[in-house]
C-alpha cells in the first residue's frame, strides 16, 4: 500500500514533469505574497496606496537597449511575485504593487547576475535602470529561484529582432499565460527565422508535454539534443522524465547521464537518475542520486516523494519520516499530501514517536 505513493507521483508526472519546473516556485509563492503584501501595507504607507517599479535594461559597453531580458520581482522573503521581459527599447514595468521591500533579479547567460533592492513604502514609484556586464571566462550559474523559461541565454539575445519577438511571445504564452498550444506557432516562427536555434525545439517539447502529446514531445526534445550536437542538458533531462513514465529506464538513465556530462551541477540530472533507478529496483544507487539532488535543490516537493519511496524500500523509517515531513512542509495540499500524512502516521507509530498534530 505504501508503494502507491510512488505510483501516484508517476501518474501525476505526465502532466506536471515539465510544467512543475516552470511554475512551481511561482504558484507556491502566490498565497505567501498576499500575506507579505498585507503585512507590508499595514506596516508601511497608507493602506490602499499602490506602487510601481519601472526601468530600462542596457548593455554597459554602449548603453544600447537589451530586449527580451527576464526581470524577476521577489518579496524580501524570497517569494516570486512576477516576471516580465524587457521591450525592444529595453524598458520593463511592474504595476499595482503593495507597499514593501522587493528584490529585482536578472540572470542572463554570459552576463553578471544582478540583484537590486527596491523599497516601496513611502514613495509611490521607483525607477531602476540596470546595465548588464559581460562575464569573463565562462558561463555563470543560474540561481534556482528563476523558473524555467524565465532564464534567457546569450544565444537568445543574438537572435534577429523578429525571432526575439516571436520567442518572447511564445515564452509568455507558455509560462505566463499557460497556453502551450498557443505558444507553438511562435516557436515555429523562431525556427523558421533562425533554423540553428535548437532551443526552439526544446520549448516545443515543453509545450507538447504540457498537452500530453508525448510522442511529439519526444521528437522535439531529440531534435534539440541532436541539433545542439549533444551539448544541451535541459532536453536530456526532460526526455529522460518522459521515458521514465514509459518505463524505459535504461534509455532514461543514459539521457540523464548525458545531461549531467554537459551540466554536472544540475540537480535535475540526479533527480531523474534517482527516478529511473527506483523504477529498476536499484534502491541503494537511487538513494545516492536522490541525496545528491537534494544537496542541490532543497525546495522541490517531488524529490521528497521519490526519496520517501526509496527509503521505504530500504526500510529506513526515520528517513521516510523526514522525507514526508519535508514534502508536507513544501506542499501541504498537494496531490499526494493526504497519503503522505497517512505514511507519516504509520512511521511515527512504528518508531514510537508522539503523533504529529494534524495540519490545520
Amino acid at each position: 500500500m505504501l508503494l502507491t505513493l510512488f505510483m501516484l507521483e508517476c501518474e501525476q508526472q505526465k502532466e506536471k514533469s515539465v510544467r512543475t519546473f516552470a511554475r512551481l516556485a511561482t504558484l507556491s509563492g502566490i498565497f505567501l505574497f498576499i500575506i507579505v503584501s498585507t503585512l507590508s501595507a499595514q506596516r508601511g504607507g497608507p493602506v490602499g496606496l499602490r506602487h510601481e517599479i519601472s526601468g530600462r535594461i542596457t548593455y554597459d559597453v554602449d548603453n544600447s537597449p537589451m530586449q527580451n531580458v527576464p526581470v524577476q520581482l521577489r518579496t524580501e522573503a524570497g517569494q516570486i511575485v512576477s516576471t516580465t521581459y524587457s521591450s525592444p527599447s529595453g524598458n520593463f514595468n511592474f504595476e499595482d504593487l503593495a507597499g514593501g521591500t522587493y528584490v529585482l533579479t536578472i540572470e542572463v547567460q554570459g552576463y553578471e547576475r544582478v540583484e537590486k533592492e527596491a523599497r516601496l513604502v513611502s514613495i509611490p514609484s521607483l525607477t531602476a535602470n540596470i546595465a548588464l556586464h559581460k562575464t569573463v571566462g565562462g558561463r555563470p550559474e543560474f540561481g534556482d529561484a528563476v523558473a524555467k523559461g524565465d532564464a534567457v541565454s546569450a544565444r537568445e539575445l543574438a537572435l534577429p529582432s523578429k525571432a526575439q519577438e516571436a520567442l518572447a511571445k511564445g515564452k509568455e504564452r507558455l509560462y505566463q499565460k499557460h497556453d502551450p498550444a498557443g505558444s507553438l506557432p511562435y516557436f515555429r516562427r523562431v525556427l523558421e527565422i533562425s533554423p540553428g536555434f535548437y532551443d526552439g525545439y526544446y520549448f516545443e517539447g515543453i509545450a507538447y508535454t504540457q498537452q500530453s502529446q508525448l510522442t511529439e514531445a519526444e521528437a522535439a526534445f531529440r531534435k534539440a539534443i541532436d541539433a545542439s550536437d549533444h551539448h544541451f542538458a535541459e532536453p536530456c533531462f526532460a526526455l529522460a522524465s518522459l521515458l521514465i513514465d514509459k518505463k524505459r529506464f535504461d534509455d532514461a538513465r543514459d539521457l540523464a547521464r548525458e545531461g549531467m556530462a554537459v551540466d554536472p551541477k544540475a540537480w535535475r540530472g540526479y533527480y531523474e537518475m534517482a527516478r529511473a533507478l527506483l523504477g529498476e529496483g536499484k534502491f541503494v544507487e537511487a538513494e545516492t542520486n536522490g541525496l545528491e539532488a537534494r544537496k542541490r535543490k532543497t525546495d522541490f516537493p517531488g524529490l521528497y516523494l521519490i526519496l520517501a519511496n526509496i527509503h521505504i524500500q530500504l526500510h529506513k523509517n526515520e528517513a521516510v519520516l523526514e522525507d514526508v515531513n519535508a514534502y508536507l512542509s513544501l506542499e501541504p495540499d498537494g496531490p499526494a499530501s493526504e497519503q503522505a500524512r497517512t505514511i507519516r502516521t504509520q512511521m511515527e507509530k512504528a518508531l514510537g514517536h508522539t503523533p504529529t498534530t494534524p495540519d490545520k
